[in-house]
C-alpha cells in the first residue's frame, strides 16, 4: 500500500511540476507578445507619423569685417550643427521641442568667436557678432522640411515650431495631473538615429525641479521627444534632461516637463 501511495504522490508531484512549467512558459510567451504589440503600437501610432528630428545649423558672423580680417578668418567664421527630437502637437504642422536645443549651437559659436578674439587680443563683445540659424525637420524616412520658430516659453524649457509643407498627425496630450508609478515609453531621435523607443517607468510620485522623474535609458538627443504613458498612449511629458554618471555618459534617470505645463504653453501661444 505504501509503495502505491508514494508512486501516486510522485505522479501528482510530477504532474504539478509539468503544469507549473507549462503555465510559466505560456505566461512568458504572452509577455513577449504583449511587449511586441506595445512596441508596434508606439512605433506605428506615435513614432513614425508624429516624431521628428530637428536639425539646427547655426552660423556666426562678425559684423565688422575688418576685425574678422585681423582674426585671419572668414566673416562666417563659425558654423555648428545640432540635433534634437520633437513631436506634433496640433494640426497645421505645429511641433514641440525643448527651447535649450534651439540655442545651444548658437552659444557654442558665440563663445568660439569671443575666445578667438581674446586670444588675439582683440576687443569684441556679443553685440559685435550676428548669429543666424536655420532649422530643418526630418521624418523617419529621411524627408526634410523647413521649420520656423513660432514661440518660446519664458518659464519652461519649451519651444513651438511649425514645419512647412506637411501636417503630421498630432499626438494627444494627457490632461491628468496625478503622478504615479506606471510604465512609460520615451520616443526620440538620439544621435540622428531613426525614431528610437525605450521603456521604463515613472520613478517618483513627486516632481523634482518641476520635472517628472523617469527611470528610463535615454540619451541627450532624446531632448524634445514625447514621454508616453502606455496605459492610454497619451503624451504625459516632454523629455528635457538626462542624468550623467560621468561627463558625456548618460545615466538611467531622465526628467520630463509634465503634460499640464505643455498645455499651458500651447494655450499661451494661442493654440
Amino acid at each position: 500500500m505504501k509503495e502505491k501511495f508514494y508512486r501516486g504522490l510522485y505522479a501528482l508531484c510530477f504532474l504539478g511540476f509539468g503544469i507549473f512549467i507549462f503555465y510559466n512558459q505560456t505566461s512568458w510567451k504572452s509577455d513577449i507578445v504583449r511587449q511586441n504589440d506595445m512596441y508596434e503600437f508606439v512605433r506605428k501610432e506615435i513614432a513614425d507619423p508624429s516624431v521628428f528630428t530637428i536639425e539646427m545649423n547655426a552660423k556666426a558672423y562678425i559684423k565688422d569685417t575688418s576685425i574678422a580680417r585681423e582674426m585671419i578668418i572668414p566673416p562666417d567664421n563659425c558654423s555648428a550643427t545640432g540635433r534634437a527630437s520633437s513631436f506634433a502637437v496640433k494640426e497645421g504642422g505645429y511641433l514641440l521641442t525643448n527651447k535649450h536645443t534651439l540655442h545651444i549651437k548658437e552659444e557654442y559659436c558665440m563663445e568660439s568667436i569671443l575666445r578667438t578674439a581674446k586670444e588675439k587680443h582683440l576687443k569684441l563683445s556679443r553685440k559685435d557678432v550676428n548669429i543666424e540659424t536655420e532649422f530643418t525637420a526630418r521624418d523617419g524616412n529621411g524627408n526634410e522640411y523647413p521649420v520656423s520658430v513660432i514661440a518660446e516659453s519664458k518659464n519652461q524649457d519649451l519651444a513651438l515650431l511649425r514645419v512647412i509643407g506637411i501636417s503630421p498627425k498630432p499626438l494627444e496630450i494627457s490632461e491628468r495631473k496625478d503622478i504615479r508609478n506606471e510604465a512609460v515609453a520615451a520616443v526620440g531621435t538620439p544621435f540622428a538615429t531613426r525614431n528610437t523607443i525605450t521603456y521604463g517607468n515613472i520613478a517618483s510620485d513627486k516632481l523634482k525641479y518641476k520635472r517628472i522623474v523617469v527611470a528610463i535609458p535615454v540619451s541627450p538627443g532624446n531632448s524634445g521627444g514625447p514621454l508616453i504613458t502606455l496605459s492610454d498612449g497619451k503624451v504625459f511629458g516632454i523629455m528635457t534632461e538626462v542624468s550623467q554618471v560621468a561627463p558625456g555618459v548618460p545615466g538611467s534617470i531622465g526628467y520630463a516637463i509634465p503634460a499640464w505645463a505643455i498645455l499651458d504653453f500651447l494655450a499661451e501661444a494661442g493654440l
